[in-house]
């Protein structure tokens, strides 16, 4: 009788040995986790990072920024993050904050091209905005020209030599006789940096007409520009053709450009009279 519960005893203390191995089994990674703090994860964002002091009323151009990607809690809402953006093209953006250079660009301290009050905030008090309108033979200016970028205002006015014939001939093809006289032409430059602050492009309308004459409007240039500057265009604008061109380009050192230096072989012969 002892040995059978000898026996018994002997079968029930390996048993319950055999469920607390299972149990603790189970139970271990558990306990570990609660004990163990595990590292949380991370996100990639962009940011963009001021290649140098950037102030208000500023519009941002392509050198004065450059974007990159970083490592942050995936946790938290990082400020400098650009996804809340359409792009992370920031040319042309309004500067509203004073940016140190080499900080970050933050969101909310820059507004985008075409919002509601981009325009009125983009003007400083004594700054006022000017439309440069865009005819039918000009409108590439409309698809070339983007906002934030610089440009200058030419105007071209006839050349006249005080006290001196200046008018040039030509002679018409198919004719051996000379034809009416050619105005020389001058160009002269009245405002340069001028920041474009939006590009407008006119509906086209479909009448024949109007696709065909190379006076029709098609758009307008809001340009920024202050009250002197505005002063000076009102001077001048009435004596001659204004034409817009890239601050950057063709028009090098805003130099006055005659007719004679663009076409030196139509300058006038002047004929010489005696030794003198």
């Amino acid at each position: 009788m002892n040995h059978r519960v000898l026996f018994f005893l002997a079968i029930t203390a390996i048993a319950v040995g055999i469920v607390g191995i299972f149990v603790q089994r189970y139970q271990n990674p558990s306990g570990n986790q609660l004990q163990v703090e595990q590292p949380s994860g991370v996100k990639v964002i962009t940011i963009a990072e001021a290649s140098r002091a950037l102030r208000p009323y500023e519009l941002i151009e392509s050198g004065d920024y450059r974007i990159r990607t970083v490592e942050v809690d995936s946790a938290k809402k990082d400020i400098r993050d650009l996804s809340s953006l359409s792009s992370l093209n920031l040319n042309g953006y309004l500067v509203r904050n004073n940016i140190p250079e080499g900080s970050a660009i933050i969101p909310e301290l820059i507004e985008a091209p075409g919002s509601k009050n981009f325009i009125m905030n983009s003007l400083r008090g004594n700054e006022l905005s000017y439309g440069y309108i865009v005819k039918s033979r000009e409108g590439y200016l409309l698809s070339s020209l983007k906002v934030g970028e610089k440009v200058s205002l030419f105007i071209r006015v006839i050349e006249v030599e005080k006290g001196k014939k200046s008018d040039v001939t030509y002679v018409p093809e198919g004719s051996n006789s000379p034809g009416k006289n050619m105005k020389k032409y001058a160009l002269s430059p009245v405002l340069s940096g001028l920041s474009i602050l939006d590009v407008q492009q006119e509906k086209m309308k479909e009448e024949k007409n109007h696709l065909s004459d190379p006076d029709a409007v098609v758009g307008k240039i809001i340009l920024r520009m202050n009250q002197q500057q505005l002063a000076d265009l009102r001077v001048v604008e009435n004596a001659g053709e204004l034409i817009l061109f890239p601050a950057e380009g063709g028009q090098e050192n805003n130099k006055k450009k005659g007719m004679d230096e663009v076409l030196p072989q139509f300058r006038a012969i002047k004929e010489l009279r005696g030794g003198k």
